[in-house]
């Protein structure tokens, strides 16, 4: 019961800062579409950058794993398979930077899993 608990009240830190943004975002693109008369920004594309930034926070790793305290509970071998197992994809878009395939020198494990885990996006 309490890792549920912590799981929705990281979920609402999340939503809270998301919702923020996405508000000083719309206020933001306002302003520039009030100055730009003749080439004003339409609706549309404000509701677009709306739910492109809200896309982009909720999707942030370092949200979902260093600012979680049921994460910082596991034991480091379940945490580090956690992320290879969750974070699987965006691993393999880094590999060229966590391997040199010309020298086959490879970075270890817990350098990838803090670097991916403290990426925004």
């Amino acid at each position: 019961m309490t890792n549920q608990v912590l799981t929705y009240r990281s979920l609402d830190k999340v939503n809270e800062i998301s919702n923020k943004m996405v508000h000083d975002m719309e206020i933001f693109l306002i302003n520039i579409s009030s100055k730009r008369k003749p080439k004003q920004l339409s609706q549309k594309i404000i509701d677009s950058a709306k739910m492109h930034i809200e896309d982009v926070i909720k999707s942030s790793t370092r949200y979902y794993f260093e600012e979680n305290e049921f994460y910082h509970e596991l034991p480091t071998p379940i945490r580090n398979k956690l992320i290879k197992n969750v974070l699987y994809h965006d691993l393999k878009k880094f590999k060229y930077f966590f391997h040199d395939f010309t020298t086959r020198a490879r970075a270890p494990d817990d350098f990838m899993i803090r670097v991916i885990t403290n990426l925004d996006s």
